[in-house]
């Protein structure tokens, strides 16, 4: 009975994560209802969610304030610019849907494809601004990269989302836990998908922002300049018939944009 109670027991810990998920959802929420705000409440719901699946020591209440106030201004911008263009989106399909010429069959097809490209790179826009440093425009170049990059995840969060909206619509008692449940299982790939993308070495013990796009470019370039030498250097090893041990190169190099 005593171990039931034990902190580390693998019931307290996933009861505390739920009860977490709870608190968060419920501060999401009040702090999502002047609807500008939901750019910097999402982020910070992220934030906070990322932590505790990294098995961090998270204070649900201030990292979420903590990452509210931090990101605030960018996340509302970011949120703002989107709402403007998803509502521009939305109007003209439905215009274009009102006429019957083939003009109008193929700018639905345009807007629907931007509308989708639009769906991808929101899915992404704040999770990735919890957790990296980045400019406005890096935010949504690296989004939407991100998006195709991984299309299969994204293909996964979207069909995961769309089961947990029809479930709610069957299960009406879901509605209110919908913030926690949307943002616990995306996180859970997003966490697979930023591991990639954060240097092993990095310590974090007090802010959960990593290189920004430019940076990882830089690495990446360098990194494949760096492969070429070593390629070059074996192959002039292997032509001069030389039995000294060549220049081992990388199994791989990661290319990351």
């Amino acid at each position: 009975m005593g171990n039931l109670f034990n902190p580390d027991n693998k019931v307290m810990v996933f009861l505390s994560h739920v009860t977490d998920y709870i608190i968060l959802s419920l501060i999401w929420t009040v702090c999502s209802i002047p609807v500008f705000t939901i750019g910097a409440s999402t982020t910070a719901f992220y934030y906070t969610s990322l932590k505790i699946l990294d098995g961090k020591d998270t204070y649900v209440t201030k990292d979420f304030f903590h990452s509210f106030k931090q990101n605030f201004k960018q996340a509302t911008l970011l949120w703002l610019t989107f709402l403007g263009v998803g509502i521009f989106l939305v109007v003209d399909i439905l215009i274009y849907r009102q006429m019957d010429t083939t003009f109008a069959n193929v700018a639905i097809v345009i807007f629907a494809s931007v509308s989708l490209m639009y769906v991808f790179t929101l899915l992404y826009l704040f999770p990735y601004l919890s957790k990296f440093y980045c400019t406005f425009k890096q935010a949504i170049k690296s989004a939407l990269l991100l998006s195709l990059r991984h299309l299969g995840y994204t293909i996964l969060m979207i069909i995961a989302d769309v089961v947990i909206v029809f479930a709610a619509m069957y299960y009406s008692f879901l509605i209110m836990f919908l913030p926690a449940i949307f943002t616990f299982v995306n996180s859970l790939i997003f966490k697979r998908i930023f591991k990639r993308y954060i240097p092993e070495d990095t310590q974090t013990a007090d802010d959960d922002s990593f290189s920004t796009i430019d940076e990882i470019e830089m690495r990446d370039a360098e990194a494949a300049a760096a492969a070429a030498v070593e390629e070059e250097n074996e192959e002039v090893s292997d032509d001069s018939g030389a039995f000294g041990s060549a220049i081992e190169s990388e199994d791989g190099v990661k290319r990351y944009f």
